[in-house]
């Protein structure tokens, strides 16, 4: 975007298609035309293994401030399949967060992958002077992102003595089959 320049009482200006100046109050403030929001950066979570109930959060940094409406989504690639992160917060400024929220039956071992354009689900993202932001981005690397929702199975659980009475019962001890390590059972 080029300068403006302020001479006897009038502004000048290359660059923008156009512009409107408002005075109130003795508040002066300029509204750009012309000049559509884009993204400058997409953030993906921590690396890290995601759990049923946990956050994916994806921060998405505009070049301008920006209000929303309705639920734009971003798409998240799992082994699974594919899930959506909504809209979750950020409207009327220039850092907006995408969440979703890992399932059960949700995986992948391998890092999952956030897909560029933004989908708008009926919603837009718009700057001051309503223009329909740019969707498009250049995907973040989130190989480190892993995700867990699967809960383990095809275990099993031993006795490992044969009878069990008053003088054994203390003694208890079992023996687990095919179980996931570091896995809590109940």
């Amino acid at each position: 975007m080029k300068a403006s320049k302020f001479e006897d009482g009038r502004i000048m200006h290359k660059g923008i298609k156009r512009f409107v100046l408002i005075f109130m109050f003795g508040l002066f403030s300029v509204l750009t035309y012309g000049v559509v929001p884009t993204i400058s950066s997409v953030t993906p979570p921590a690396n890290g293994t995601y759990k049923v109930g946990d956050y994916i959060d994806i921060t998405v940094l505009f070049d301008q401030v920006v209000d929303i409406t309705g639920l734009p989504s971003i798409q998240i690639t799992l082994n699974s399949g594919t899930v959506d992160a909504q809209y979750n917060s950020g409207t009327g400024s220039t850092s907006v967060v995408f969440r979703y929220e890992v399932q059960s039956a949700d995986s992948d071992n391998n890092g999952v992958s956030i897909l560029s354009p933004i989908q708008l689900n009926g919603g837009t993202i718009k700057n001051a002077a309503l223009e329909d932001a740019t969707l498009t981005f250049t995907a973040p690397d989130a190989s480190g992102v892993l995700v867990d929702g699967v809960a383990p199975s095809g275990y099993s659980v031993s006795i490992d003595q044969t009878q069990i009475s008053n003088s054994n019962k203390t003694a208890f001890s079992f023996t687990f089959s095919l179980a996931e390590v570091g896995a809590t059972y109940s």
